[in-house]
């Protein structure tokens, strides 16, 4: 699987047309089209919006995972705990620091 297949399959879950995506979120129509063709890839900061939009994590789009919403990286983290449950809101603290984690390795990258 790749980027372009990952992008339409989010979309065509959420059952939203590109156009309503496009509407949705700001993103060119045509734009969105490419995406899904391979004819370009979407930036960082696209990426990121259509993840927002169609409610799965970016590693899902770049088709690093095939967990849409990050539950197995949970898990692993769960799994070297003290055995305690993680409340949904502790969980989106995870994905939340996860994230930032990401954006500071891409920066230090530039």
């Amino acid at each position: 699987m790749d980027i372009a297949k990952r992008l339409k399959e989010a979309r065509e879950l959420k059952g939203a047309t590109q156009t309503q995506v496009s509407k949705d979120t700001g993103i060119n129509n045509k734009t969105l089209s490419g995406y899904e063709r391979k004819i370009s890839e979407p930036d960082l900061e696209t990426l990121n919006t259509l993840a927002n939009y169609y409610g799965v994590t970016t590693d899902y789009l770049l088709c690093r995972t095939d967990d849409p919403n990050g539950e197995e990286e949970i898990v692993t983290i769960a799994a070297h705990h003290d055995g305690e449950e993680f409340t949904e809101e502790e969980k989106k603290m995870i994905e939340d620091f996860k994230d930032m984690v990401r954006k500071m390795k891409q920066k230090k990258g530039q």
